[in-house]
């Protein structure tokens, strides 16, 4: 499937460094050399992964999420597991994941086993050095009225992070897709703004998705020393995590943890 730009959140404390944790879950970082698949096992695993795609495909609640697209590829994906041998399921995998092989025939990898994304990038040094925001990432913004893509909890101001500026998104919604005519000047400039990207509400059911996704602080995942944090694709919608994010794993936080944003690139 296609990779696309995601951001991800790294929280580090006193005497953890923030690369070194959003380095944990890349795909990029090798790890010791462990057992990936034992060959004589490949049978069961192929009939493993080929059940948890079923289950997901006939579960109601799973089904209700998924687009149209992601069922087509796991119908088509299933489809193909079934149709394989073991030795076959067995091949492609672990070359898929760039194994070597003892004299059982075993795969072995250096492929980290919790990896979830690819070339993380915080831009805060490019930041600090030219004073540029980066292509994709939003900074904090922080209550000295400045910006930074690395800051203390307590130094950000949560109140323009987390449901700010609801209003002007309600009115490009109104704008661009009801068609209502602007009231004055700042609302022909969003007109005007957002003319050659109709296209994007698209994406949203209505306005209250659109509004609550442009306005809510979320992202693709969380990032700590023990523990990596994302939606379950499977059990939950894209516009459900984005709603309870802030309150599951924000509102939460209750020291002063020096939190990171960064770029990555989804699997």
């Amino acid at each position: 499937m296609k990779s696309v730009m995601k951001t991800i959140l790294v929280i580090s404390r006193e005497g953890e460094n923030p690369d070194d944790i959003a380095k944990m879950y890349a795909a990029e970082h090798e790890v010791e050399t462990h057992i990936f698949m034992e060959k004589d096992k490949a049978d069961g695993e192929k009939y493993l992964e080929y059940a948890r795609i079923q289950a997901a495909l006939y579960s109601k609640n799973v089904k209700s999420i998924l687009s149209d697209a992601q069922k087509e590829y796991l119908y088509d994906k299933a489809y193909e597991i079934l149709n394989m041998s073991g030795d076959d399921y067995f091949n492609q995998i672990t070359q898929e994941n760039n194994c070597t092989y003892d004299e059982l025939g075993d795969a072995y990898t250096k492929t980290n086993p919790i990896a979830y994304y690819q070339f993380p990038k915080c831009y805060q040094d490019n930041l600090e050095k030219t004073g540029e925001e980066a292509p994709f990432s939003n900074p904090f913004k922080l209550k000295d009225g400045g910006v930074a893509y690395r800051a203390h909890f307590n130094d950000i101001d949560w109140s323009e992070m987390h449901n700010y500026n609801r209003e002007v998104y309600e009115a490009a919604w109104e704008l661009c897709v009801e068609g209502r005519e602007p009231e004055d000047m700042q609302e022909k400039i969003i007109k005007e703004q957002m003319k050659n990207r109709e296209d994007y509400f698209f994406n949203f059911k209505n306005k209250e998705e659109y509004v609550d996704y442009s306005t809510m602080f979320f992202t693709f995942g969380i990032a700590t020393s023990e523990y990596f944090i994302k939606r379950d694709e499977l059990q939950e919608s894209e516009i459900d995590y984005i709603r309870s994010f802030y309150d599951k794993y924000i509102s939460e936080i209750t020291d002063n943890p020096l939190l990171s944003i960064y770029e990555v690139r989804s699997l």
